[in-house]
């Protein structure tokens, strides 16, 4: 951070070391290297080596600094210099030409600014085409000084003020170009020039672009303010005026005046009196660049001005802004002149001048509580809220809203800043308190006007509003049911379920299933937590509530979207099923295979590791009393929104196939791979029994992946190209998939033991549908997951957790619904040898309600081998766990990564 220098007025003071700025050529500190001087004498010799530099710069509100870094010391004996000439070539045109060389020269440090009055183009324009020199200061002045460096060089640094830029015609915001140069005589050629160290060194860097510095500039927005001071105070070094309100930065004080945490060029009031500083200066308009939305208030009589840096200009006891109480700048009814003493006197001291209490009714300069209501004028002010041309401290109504104000209160309800009494709308609702009253209908003890839930119901006033959607007389802030449905507001809540914009308490039909709450109630029978009216499958089995429908298909009594048993009654028995060889599609043409009742799940062998009972997920079509599935040859229909093959490879590839680790690459450092994957049953529908048919029966996918690393942070994408589908009348093509940006975060490493390292950090994908949302390949809106990651790492083995969740797509297979849940990943791995790692990897989902069908697992192991940077090479292979969909019977992974080193340069190739 600068050292903020120029906020003491006191006699010039150096900058610090940190406040000194390296200037930079193509990219790198501007360099020179040593020992290049003919002639070897060591005080004329720059040098330079990045990050260090040869030519430094920094600024302040009075001058510009500058600073060489040489060999040998300059200094011949305390006080005195070797005779020698050290100065800086200044170019501000961009045309390639010097315009000033700003010198240093013999024992006394004479420091002078010559003009290239001949526009001689070069290096080295002459002495001849020199114009009279400017004569700036020298050691004896302070504007010249030697210092001896950490490393063992030294500095010469110069002083060069405004008025001497000014004088020089430097503008303060134009880009300035220099290179340093020395020499024994300012009558000889140049023994040494920055960036030149080729021999004779004048000889060959005669142009003064091929060596210039890259520009900088003093003050870009010409406030009067150096960039360099803007960037510490948290200025725009850009803008004038940086809080809009009319007057330049350089213009304020570059202080805390009211201490509010803002200096004042960022501080709309600086003196916090109330009144805005463009109003106190008595600014009509603003600057060219003061934002209309800022901090500028024009003045109303800029005729008369305050200060915008004391509370209280005339210091006769009152503050400006209780004086200018509507702070316009004007002197209005019933205020009094902030510019004029005599008329600040408050016998009462509740901040309302004698000579304005004089013109109340009781005509009392001692009256605490003129207008009787119980509420002080202290409390009450000068303000007139209603416009009536009365102020509060009289008014008995001053918001003018029907309610008295000591009915009211001096309270803030919605902490908006206004009293009760003076705000229209005390609770903040958005309903007018003359709308709502002071009735109490929920007997709270708060009255409607300050009551944020007039009738109990558990849904705010602001939610509800005033509207009468249901005709019954009473406004919905009132009224325990809203709708009308039968069902209270308090039960129904201020969710929205179906995401159709209308709140259960105004929605007819809550979970848009086709039957109205009313119908449906607040019922549970299936347990699930989740009440008819919100529960779009009440009974927890078959199709949705709507595709079941109000009838009773078994003559039982109980409606079958209520019903978990719809055939268990004599009036529509049994029909068998047919038997489906589920190796053979159906012909095309023919009606869907009927497959019964059954599970959509994975094609994994196991049925462990789940801990959730099946849940039949049953899809499509309800023929009476039984479910079918039918599976055409065009199965996109069906397969809208579920990405069953799961492969969501990491993108940096360092350790893991699928676990995200902390163990980042350097910064600057990219990664290029590519995998291969092929996975064997990622979904089957298995009806009743064990038997399963293969509705995805295998996908090969090749993913790219690219990633670039910012050393704690790293970015990457992954695209995947479906090569190949098949499964139950499946035949898919080459296609792209869903597209996935990446990123990651390392945000701790802490040491826990001797050659062991715990790391913190966090990861988040964001999947997009940039894909075909069919073949069960694609999802059909964005999703995201992220996590939380924790690794502890030592010499030969590493063991990473992701644990955090996802969201949700949407997409649905019959009842099931893949929404939110958890997401979390555990991998292990060892180092064979340097080059050989075994990777044992865990990962799965959980979507929220979705039973084990919803909860994919599975195991991968593997090994990698890095040969030698940039490659390294990866298999593994695994199975799912559980039956969760998308965990599959097998899947087999390859892949390849790549990181090209870069090359780094050294000085001499440079």
């Amino acid at each position: 951070m600068i050292a903020l220098a120029w906020l003491v007025p006191a006699a010039f003071a150096w900058p610090a070391d940190g406040d000194w700025v390296v200037l930079e050529r193509n990219t790198i500190a501007y360099w020179d290297e040593a020992d290049d001087v003919l002639g070897a004498d060591p005080s004329i010799d720059l040098v330079g080596v990045d990050p260090d530099g040869v030519v430094y710069w920094s600024a302040d509100v009075d001058a510009m600094f500058l600073r060489l870094r040489l060999v040998g010391d300059p200094q011949a004996a305390p006080g005195v210099l070797h005779d020698r000439v050290w100065g800086f070539l200044v170019e501000t045109t961009g045309n390639g030409v010097v315009e000033q060389v700003v010198v240093v020269e013999g024992s006394a440090g004479e420091l002078s600014a010559y003009p290239n009055q001949g526009g001689v183009a070069g290096t080295q324009p002459g002495f001849a085409a020199y114009g009279a020199p400017l004569a700036i200061g020298d050691l004896s002045t302070g504007d010249v000084r030697r210092m001896a460096a950490p490393d063992g060089t030294f500095f010469l640094d110069v002083r060069v003020p405004v008025a001497s830029l000014d004088a020089l015609g430097v503008p303060r915001d134009a880009p300035l170009r220099l290179a340093a140069v020395t020499g024994t005589s300012l009558y000889l050629p140049w023994s040494d020039l920055s960036a030149c160290d080729e021999s004779p060194a004048v000889a060959a860097c005669s142009s003064f672009t091929n060596v210039r510095a890259l520009p900088f500039v003093l003050d870009s927005d010409a406030d009067g303010l150096p960039d360099l001071a803007e960037d510490a105070l948290d200025l725009d070094p850009f803008d004038v005026d940086s809080d809009d309100d009319g007057i330049p930065d350089g213009a304020e004080a570059l202080e805390d005046t009211d201490g509010d945490g803002d200096i004042d060029p960022l501080d709309c009031d600086s003196d916090n009196d109330g009144i805005r500083d463009s109003v106190e200066s008595g600014l009509v308009t603003g600057l060219p660049d003061t934002a209309a939305n800022g901090c500028f208030t024009p003045d109303a009589d800029p005729s008369t001005t305050t200060d915008p840096r004391v509370v209280d200009s005339d210091g006769g006891g009152l503050p400006d802004g209780i004086e200018d109480w509507n702070r316009n700048g004007a002197v209005d009814p019933w205020e009094t002149d902030p510019t004029e003493a005599s008329d600040d006197l408050d016998t009462d001291g509740d901040t309302i001048a004698d000579v304005l209490e004089l013109l109340a009714p009781d005509g009392s300069i001692d009256d605490e509580d003129s207008d009787g209501d119980g509420l002080s004028d202290f409390d009450e002010r000068l303000y007139d809220v209603d416009g009536d041309g009365i102020p509060n401290f009289f008014d008995d109504d001053s918001d003018g809203d029907g309610l008295p104000d000591g009915v009211e209160t001096a309270g803030d309800r919605d902490n908006d800043g206004w009293a009760n009494f003076e705000d229209a709308d005390a609770d903040g609702d958005g309903i007018p308190d003359a709308v709502e009253g002071l009735d109490d209908p929920d007997g709270d003890g708060s009255g409607n006007a300050v009551d944020l839930d007039s009738d109990g119901d558990g849904v705010l006033d602001r939610f509800e509003g005033a509207g009468d959607p249901d005709g019954d007389g009473i406004p919905n802030y009132l009224d325990d049911d809203s709708d009308g449905d039968g069902l209270t507001d308090m039960v129904e809540g201020n969710r929205d379920p179906d995401d159709d914009g209308v709140p259960n308490f105004l929605d007819l039909d809550s979970d848009n299933d086709g039957l109205t709450d009313a119908f449906e109630g607040d019922g549970d029978p299936d347990l699930d937590f989740v009440p008819n009216f919100e529960d779009r499958n009440s009974d927890g089995q078959g199709a949705t509530d709507g595709a079941e429908g109000q009838g009773d298909g078994d003559c039982d009594g109980i409606p079958d979207w209520l019903d978990t048993d719809e055939e268990d009654s004599f009036c529509d028995p049994m029909q068998p099923l047919p038997e489906i060889d589920p190796d053979v599609p159906p012909e095309p043409g023919l009606d869907p295979a009927i497959f019964g009742e059954g599970d959509w799940t994975g094609g994994s062998c196991s049925t462990s590791g789940s801990g959730f009972a099946w849940l039949g997920l049953i899809a499509a079509f309800l023929v009476r009393r039984r479910v079918a599935v039918g599976l055409l040859a065009s199965a996109p229909a069906m397969a809208q929104g579920v990405d069953a093959q799961r492969f969501l490879p990491s993108v940096d590839g360092q350790t893991f196939a699928k676990v995200e680790d902390l163990d980042l690459r350097e910064a600057g450092a990219s990664t290029f791979a590519a995998w291969v994957a092929h996975t064997d049953d990622p979904l089957v529908f298995r009806p009743t029994g064990e038997r399963e048919v293969e509705v995805l029966g295998s996908v090969t996918t090749t993913i790219l992946a690219a990633s670039h690393s910012f050393g704690p942070a790293r970015v990457g994408v992954a695209t995947p190209v479906h090569l190949g589908a098949s499964g139950y009348g499946l035949s898919a093509p080459v296609h792209l998939g869903d597209v996935r940006l990446s990123g990651k975060l390392r945000v701790a490493t802490l040491e826990v033991g001797e050659g062991m390292a715990l790391r913190l950090g966090a990861a988040a994908d964001a999947i997009l549908p940039t894909g075909t949302a069919s073949a069960w390949l694609g999802s059909d809106r964005p999703w995201v997951r992220a996590a939380l990651v924790g690794e502890l790492a030592a010499a030969k083995w590493r063991v990473a957790l992701d644990l955090g969740g996802r969201s949700g797509t949407g997409g649905e297979l019959g009842a099931l619904r893949q929404g939110a849940g958890l997401a979390w990943a555990l991998g292990g791995a060892y180092a064979i040898t340097p080059q050989v790692f075994a990777t044992l990897e865990l990962d799965g989902d959980a979507w929220s309600g979705s039973g084990a069908s919803g909860v994919p697992m599975e195991w991968l192991a593997g090994f990698r081998y890095r040969p030698e940077r940039p490659w390294a090479l990866a298999v593994a292979g695994g199975t799912g766990l559980g039956r969760g969909i998308g965990a599959p019977e097998y899947r087999a992974v390859g892949g390849v990564t790549v990181t090209p080193v870069r090359r780094s340069f050294d000085q001499a190739e440079l």
